[in-house]
């Protein structure tokens, strides 16, 4: 197979096995059938999914996040609250056309021995957010960032797939109030520089007080 084939058949892959997770949920059982249905045989299967589930739900997510990626490009002009709150709100949308599907990813994720996979998914999806945002922070800023945005989605994904309210209304203002938490936590990160920012270095009065001032020159 090509690159291009093997695109292709792992997206109708995909898609053969999402549809079937309402009856198999997220098994191996259900990956077969699923590769059965679309004719592939077990060799071909091993190629496109060598993990079995996780590299379905790894590949499904990834979908996810380009969808995402190609959201937020669409509309440039947004402010970063409204960037972050599209970002986790268009990624469960697209997630969200199988609910079922998702639940059963995510139970799979939260498994202990997938945590090291549940982590990477997460990881990747905030990087490349964060990336499409502009941000070139390499300080600490750069993680915390990204690992505020991995909870937000988090919470609210729990949020989304106990919601029974209209059009999910319940969900995007649970979002809605997860993201001004956030803007919070930078805006005061942000008074907190500007404050040490005009703080003298405590060094010389230190030491001055420690080895008493220097004569005059």
């Amino acid at each position: 197979m090509t690159d291009v084939d093997l695109t292709s058949e792992k997206s109708t892959l995909l898609q053969a096995f999402l549809e079937n997770a309402a009856f198999d949920g997220f098994s191996t059982k259900g990956l077969k059938a699923a590769a059965h249905k679309i004719g592939l045989d077990y060799g071909e299967l091993q190629i496109l999914a060598p993990n079995g589930i996780i590299s379905m739900i790894d590949y499904w997510f990834l979908q996810a996040d380009d969808f995402v990626i190609a959201t937020l490009a669409a509309r440039k002009s947004l402010k970063i609250r409204e960037k972050a709150t599209l970002a986790v709100r268009s990624r469960l949308e697209f997630l969200g056309q199988h609910r079922e599907a998702l639940r059963h990813a995510l139970m799979i994720l939260a498994l202990p021995q997938n945590l090291p996979h549940s982590l990477a998914i997460g990881y990747r999806f905030t990087d490349k957010v964060w990336r499409a945002f502009g941000d070139k922070s390499t300080d600490f800023n750069y993680y915390s960032k990204r690992t505020m945005l991995l909870a937000v989605d988090a919470s609210t994904a729990a949020c989304f797939l106990g919601d029974e309210s209209e059009d999910n209304i319940e969900t995007w203002e649970f979002l809605d109030r997860r993201i001004e938490n956030i803007m919070q936590i930078e805006k005061a990160k942000f008074k907190f520089r500007e404050f040490k920012a005009k703080i003298p270095d405590p060094i010389p009065l230190l030491a001055g007080l420690r080895f008493g001032k220097r004569p005059m020159p």
